[in-house]
């Protein structure tokens, strides 16, 4: 409904923060939004997989495997099946 107001609130989130960037994707996946990518302020590629578990308000970051694509800024995800 466009008359209920939106209120912004900054989180005191803890754990593995990952270090600032711009450009990366962040991916809602059930209570978790998961981030990927981007590039730092002197433009230099982020590659590491955080999480932010959005009820207990910390950061993650996560074991990946398989083969990761290239790091990359400026781009988009979307979580596919479970």
């Amino acid at each position: 409904d466009e008359s209920t107001p939106v209120l912004w609130t900054t989180l005191k989130a803890g754990g593995a923060v990952p270090p600032p960037r711009g450009g990366h994707s962040a991916t809602l996946l059930g209570n978790r939004i998961i981030i990927w990518g981007g590039a730092d302020r002197e433009q230099r590629y982020q590659a590491g997989v955080f999480a932010l578990n959005l009820t207990t308000t910390r950061w993650e970051e996560l074991k990946v495997e398989g083969t990761a694509p290239p790091p990359r800024s400026g781009h988009s995800a979307v979580a596919w099946g479970e």
